[in-house]
C-alpha cells in the first residue's frame, strides 16, 4: 500500500512518540509498503525538506514550535497544523492519492487535512490515539470545563469523524467511547503500543560520566510535565535518600522541570539528580545501563495511558516500578505479568518499599527484567501494530 503518515513528532525529536512513530514507519517499510511521513520541522526553515530515511520519504515543513513553548503558543501552532501541512503539499505540486492515511494523536488537529485528503480520493484513515485530550488535562486540573475545553473537544471529535478506525492503547480506553464519545464506539479497536525488541548494548558511558559507579540506577526518562505528577517521585526519593546503594536519575524535558529541580533542592536529595534532555540514541544508552525503570502519572487522571518509556524499559530488560492513577490498566498489567510493581502514585511508602525490595534482591531484578523483555516480544511488537493498522485500512466492512 501507498501510505501517508501524519505526525507532529518524529526522530530526531527527543520524545517517546517520535521513536514510536519511527519504529512503526520502519515496520511498514519492512512489509513492503511505500511510506511518506509528513511532519513539522524542528527548526524554522523557508522551504519544505524532503529526505529518504529508513526506507521512507520524510517531508518536513515549518509549523512553529510545538514543544518547549507556553500552552497558548503550542495550541495556536497545533491549531494551524492542517493548514500548514496542506500548504506544504501544495507547494510540492503534489496531487498524490494515498491508499491509506495513518495519523497520530497528539495532536488533535489533523482532522481537517485528513478529510480533505479523503475527499481528493485517498483511502481509509486510521487514527492512532495515544492521549485522550482534553480529558486528561481536565483530570489533572490544567484546564477547566468551559469555553476553552469546548473548543478542544470540537477538534477532538473532528479527528474521530475523519477516522475510519480509531486505535486506542488500552482496553479501558474503550470505556471513554462508551460514554462521552459513544457515537464513535463502532470505529474503536485495540492498538497496543509497540517497540522493536532488540536491546541496545550497555557501554557504561553514563555511569562513568555521572560518577555513580556500581550503584543501583533507577531511571525516569520522558516528559517532565503536569500529567506525570513527578512531585510524587520527589517525595518517594526523599524516603529513599538514606540508601547510598541507590541513584535516581531524571532525564527529559517539560513544563515542570523547574518545579522538580526545586523539589530536589528543597529536600537536599543526595541520590537524586535531574540530567536534562537526551537524544533518543543517548537515552537508549542510558536505559541499557539502568537497573530499574520508573513510570509516573498524576493520580488524579481518569483516562488510561501507556507511557512510551514503559516499552523502553521492557526492551532493555529491566524491572519497572510505576506510580500511576488509581484504576489504570497498567497497574494490573505490570503486577500480573510480574515485570515489576505498580501502585497509585500517591502511595509513597508502598512505592518506596517496592524500590527497596528490588535494590535488595538482584535475582528478582533479573527475573522481572527477563519477563519484561519477553512480554514486549509477545504483546507489544511493531509487527503486530503494523498488522492491526493495515487490516483496519483494508477492511471496507468495518
Amino acid at each position: 500500500m501507498k501510505l501517508l503518515v501524519l505526525t507532529d513528532t518524529y526522530l530526531p525529536d527527543r520524545v517517546s512518540g517520535a521513536a514510536l512513530v519511527h519504529d512503526l514507519v520502519g515496520g511498514f517499510a519492512a512489509e513492503g509498503h511505500s511510506v511518506t511521513v509528513l511532519t513539522p520541522a524542528r527548526q524554522k526553515q523557508s522551504q519544505i525538506e524532503i529526505k529518504e530515511e529508513d526506507g521512507a520519504t520524510i517531508i518536513r515543513f515549518w509549523a512553529g514550535r510545538l514543544k518547549g513553548v507556553n500552552l497558548f503558543q503550542r495550541a495556536w501552532n497545533e491549531f494551524n497544523l492542517s493548514r500548514r501541512a496542506t500548504t506544504a503539499l501544495k507547494s510540492m505540486h503534489s496531487r498524490q492519492v494515498w491508499d491509506g492515511i495513518v495519523f497520530y494523536s497528539p495532536s488533535i488537529f489533523w482532522g481537517p487535512l485528513v478529510r480533505q485528503l479523503k475527499r481528493n480520493g485517498s483511502g481509509r484513515a486510521f487514527l492512532i490515539l495515544r492521549d485522550i485530550f482534553p480529558q486528561w488535562t481536565i483530570d489533572a486540573r490544567i484546564m477547566r470545563e468551559g469555553l476553552i475545553s469546548r473548543f478542544f473537544r470540537y477538534y477532538e471529535h473532528q479527528q474521530y469523524q475523519a477516522a475510519d478506525v480509531i486505535g486506542v492503547q488500552m482496553e479501558r480506553d474503550i470505556h471513554y467511547f462508551e460514554g462521552r464519545a459513544r457515537k464513535y464506539r463502532a470505529k474503536v479497536t485495540l492498538l497496543r503500543n509497540w517497540s522493536n525488541a532488540t536491546p541496545v548494548e550497555s557501554k557504561n558511558t553514563y555511569r562513568k560520566k555521572w560518577r555513580i559507579g556500581e550503584k543501583i540506577l533507577c531511571i525516569y526518562g520522558g516528559n517532565v510535565g503536569r500529567a506525570q505528577g513527578l512531585e510524587n517521585l520527589v517525595e518517594i526519593a526523599a524516603l529513599l535518600d538514606g540508601d547510598s546503594r541507590l541513584h535516581i536519575a531524571i532525564v527529559g524535558d517539560g513544563t515542570e522541570v523547574t518545579r522538580i529541580k526545586n523539589g530536589i533542592d528543597t529536600y537536599r536529595l543526595k541520590n537524586t539528580r535531574y540530567y536534562g534532555s537526551l537524544s533518543q540514541e543517548e537515552y537508549q544508552l542510558v536505559i541499557a545501563e539502568a537497573d530499574i525503570g520508573l513510570v509516573f502519572l498524576d493520580p488524579r487522571l481518569t483516562t488510561n495511558n501507556f507511557p512510551g518509556k514503559l516499552l523502553s524499559y521492557m526492551r532493555a530488560g529491566i524491572p519497572i516500578v510505576a506510580g500511576v492513577n488509581k484504576g489504570a490498566e497498567i497497574i494490573s498489567l505490570i503486577n500480573n505479568e510480574k515485570i515489576g510493581f505498580a501502585e497509585s502514585a500517591d502511595n509513597h511508602e508502598k512505592i518506596a518499599a517496592c524500590i527497596r525490595l528490588l535494590v535488595d534482591n538482584p535475582a528478582l531484578r533479573r527475573s522481572m527484567g527477563k519477563q519484561s523483555r519477553q512480554l514486549l516480544r509477545e504483546m507489544f511488537s511493531t509487527k503486530n501494530a503494523v498488522r492491526v493498522i493495515t487490516e483496519g485500512l483494508i477492511n471496507k466492512g468495518s
